[in-house]
């Protein structure tokens, strides 16, 4: 079952604008509104002020995908909307997940508290396994893993 929809008419989001509550990180804007359905409606806000089309799309990708992979452990019946800030333009998929999951505990809208993973990695440190090589002989050890290969290569 879909648990949530796009909130796509202006005066949606004007009423959760004015109605709801909001949660502010420093590249993002939770607003928070509850509606009479058994589905979250969510929206995304990004404004010129963040860069040309390119950027916008890319802020909004990294928070629509960040959101689809939160979405199963929040709570249902809500309007949902993330408006992007300038900082946004800056941040990398790991920051907005970041800042998301912050938002949404302070929101109060998981459904349980929050059991999944902190996040993988952080800014600059998306490989930190450490490979080991020994150069004496064709074994290679990748974490856990150890790799040989024959060496039948005639010159």
């Amino acid at each position: 079952m879909k648990v949530t929809e796009r909130i796509k008419k202006n005066y949606i989001f004007k009423k959760v604008y004015t109605n709801g509550r909001y949660y502010a990180e420093k590249s993002l804007v939770l607003y928070i509104l509850k509606n009479d359905d058994d589905m979250n409606k969510v929206g995304y806000s990004v404004s010129k002020k963040i860069g040309n089309s390119v950027k916008r799309n890319r802020v909004k990708r990294l928070m629509k995908e960040n959101f689809r992979k939160l979405s199963e452990d929040i709570k249902t019946g809500y309007f949902i909307v993330f408006t992007a800030r300038v900082k946004s333009s800056e941040a990398d998929y790991y920051d907005i997940e970041k800042e998301m999951i912050n938002a949404i505990k302070r929101a109060r809208l998981f459904n349980t508290e929050l059991t999944r993973p902190k996040p993988l990695a952080s800014k600059g440190s998306e490989c930190q396994s450490v490979v080991k090589s020994s150069m004496d002989s064709t074994n290679i050890q990748l974490g856990l893993n150890e790799v040989s290969f024959k060496e039948d290569v005639k010159i």
